[in-house]
């Protein structure tokens, strides 16, 4: 298990990733800093990946999972992801950098929608005005870049409590932020689905405890 420094450094690393990469960069990030081996985490009964890359359970990284069936979700194809589901198996202890890392990888997605938010709407006006000027568009990148910056801080100095409450904030958040762009958010590729991408990563990696048939 990686001891609390070097988690807390990965998971910054991988916030920064997911923030200038996006999700399929940040995922191989994570899988191979948690567990040494390269390809996509797979701690439970599904796993995000990139079509025919490895998988890799980080509790036990010598044996890869087994896949029953992927789906072609053309909001995750749009960034290079499939969603599998696994194969059963004995449950083991979950390894709480999952969670952890998790976090990192929404709160980089959150930060990249700020980013490219603020892109598109630097150059823009808004009943002549700058949009990124109006009242209600400043208030939204403010709530967002203070919630990001005290997340990273509370990363940083180890696993955070309540990771649950944690991931109902960045759904708020992030909710909030894909509306920026307004219809030029639902763009292939763009907030939305970006958004999108980390509902998933929530519900994927989030939970506490992975799903097992007894």
């Amino acid at each position: 298990m990686l001891d609390i420094a070097r988690a807390s450094s990965l998971a910054g690393a991988v916030l920064a990733m997911a923030r200038a990469a996006g999700p399929a960069p940040a995922l191989e990030l994570a899988c191979e800093g948690l567990s040494g081996c390269p390809g996509y985490l797979a701690p439970g009964r599904h796993a995000l990946h990139a079509l025919d890359a490895a998988l890799v359970d980080p509790a036990c990284p010598d044996q890869p999972p087994a896949i029953l069936r992927t789906a072609t979700d053309p909001a995750l194809a749009a960034f290079g992801l499939r969603l599998s589901e696994l194969a059963p198996c004995p449950p083991l202890a979950p390894l709480p950098e999952c969670a952890q890392l998790a976090l990192a990888l929404r709160l980089g997605l959150l930060a990249r929608i700020l980013d490219l938010a603020f892109r598109h709407l630097e150059t823009r006006e808004i009943f002549g005005q700058r949009a990124t000027h109006l009242q209600l568009i400043k208030a939204r990148f403010s709530a967002g870049g203070a919630f990001l910056a005290r997340m990273e801080t509370e990363l940083s100095l180890g696993p955070v409590a309540a990771p649950g409450l944690l991931h109902d904030e960045i759904d708020r958040h992030t909710i909030q932020a894909a509306k920026l762009m307004g219809g030029h958010g639902y763009l292939e590729g763009s907030l939305h689905g970006l958004e999108y991408c980390s509902q998933m990563i929530r519900a994927v990696y989030g939970a506490p405890v992975p799903e097992h048939p007894a």
